[in-house]
């Protein structure tokens, strides 16, 4: 209800992140809907993104490993206002008629006598 487009769920992406993330039970977990239940029309196959590695901190290849696990407690070592503001769902208004994306389909006429 709340997409401009029905196509932009198409274009969704998911944000690992957090202490303990890992594929599986996690991962797994939170894909499985999108491409083996009945929830969506036709199984989508979501963009997924990593959380870049902070490029103040100074850790070699292997430390950049642990990386994924450890997101939760670097974030947490800044005040809650430098951290970026995070949008929910129930923080976005549900469009108006007008905002939605509604395509017009052109029917194209029989031409009449008079045209042929």
């Amino acid at each position: 209800m709340k997409l401009h487009g029905r196509d932009q769920l198409n274009k969704i992406r998911i944000i690992f992140g957090g202490g303990g993330n890992c594929e599986n039970p996690y991962q797994r977990g939170v894909l499985w809907p999108f491409s083996s239940s009945d929830i969506f029309r036709e199984p989508l196959d979501p963009i997924i993104i990593s959380i870049p590695i902070p490029k103040d901190l100074n850790i070699g290849e292997t430390e950049t490993r642990w990386m994924r696990r450890l997101t939760v407690a670097y974030g947490l070592s800044f005040e809650k206002n430098e951290l970026f503001r995070f949008i929910y769902p129930k923080d976005v208004q549900i469009p108006s008629p007008e905002e939605i994306w509604n395509p017009i389909r052109i029917t194209n006429e029989a031409p009449t006598l008079d045209q042929c």
